[in-house]
């Protein structure tokens, strides 16, 4: 540790922070990472994003005399199983931590310690758009509605769970001449709406549902309607 320098404990490190899950997040990097030389840290529940515990824990740390080379070392031999990306991220967040406590390390350090992205272990594949259309052909109406938004938006499938039909029919409606649907819900935080812009064929196939959905309700009142009369 430098001298003459204030420490950053845990608690000032995420204050920096504006997204509450990023803070979490963080919190959750430097506790697996201080975890590794103070056991007492698991007292630290899941899901809590900064305790006094952790603060005492990371100005204790910090205040010692220690090789942090060989700690980083002897953490990275406790993550190996996690996936490349997943250890890329923890140590970004770890050596940002070091670095706002005037803690520097040679760039080939970092670089030998994170190592490079390796290749994903399945293949990926990229559906094409006569793909998607092909498959949506032998689905359900309703999940056909849900994977053509999807395709042609490009929005968050817990989005597009929040979307409803009348919604999507009065945005298709306003915004005829510019194919898009106005989000009137926060799907991120600090945000009221936003706007999505999708392909006519969608347009078409959403006024097509929303016909269907209406008289799929007709037939559902009647024949609640029939089934009183019946009693």
């Amino acid at each position: 540790m430098p001298e003459n320098h204030n420490i950053i404990i845990a608690s000032e490190f995420l204050r920096q922070y504006e997204s509450k899950p990023t803070r979490k997040n963080y919190s959750s990097i430097l506790k697996n990472y201080l975890t590794t030389f103070y056991p007492q840290l698991n007292q630290i529940k899941r899901g809590d994003e900064h305790t006094q515990l952790l603060d005492d824990i990371s100005a204790q740390y910090l205040n010692q005399t220690r090789n942090y080379r060989n700690d980083l070392q002897d953490y990275r031999d406790t993550i190996t199983h996690l996936a490349p990306k997943t250890r890329i991220t923890k140590f970004t967040v770890i050596i940002r931590f070091f670095e706002d406590n005037e803690i520097k390390f040679p760039k080939r350090f970092t670089r030998n310690l994170i190592g490079k992205e390796s290749e994903a272990i399945s293949e990926e594949f990229i559906p094409k758009t006569t793909d998607i259309k092909r498959l949506a052909e032998h689905l359900p109406i309703q999940v056909k509605a849900i994977t053509m938004v999807l395709s042609s938006s490009g929005m968050r499938p817990g989005e597009a769970l929040k979307l409803r039909a009348q919604m999507c029919f009065h945005s298709l409606l306003n915004n005829f001449c510019i194919p898009s649907l106005n989000i009137p819900f926060p799907p991120r935080e600090g945000c009221r709406m936003y706007w999505l812009f999708i392909s006519s064929f969608l347009v078409i196939f959403l006024l097509f549902f929303q016909l269907l959905q209406a008289q799929l309700e007709k037939v559902s009142q009647l024949s609640l309607i029939n089934e009183e009369n019946n009693l």
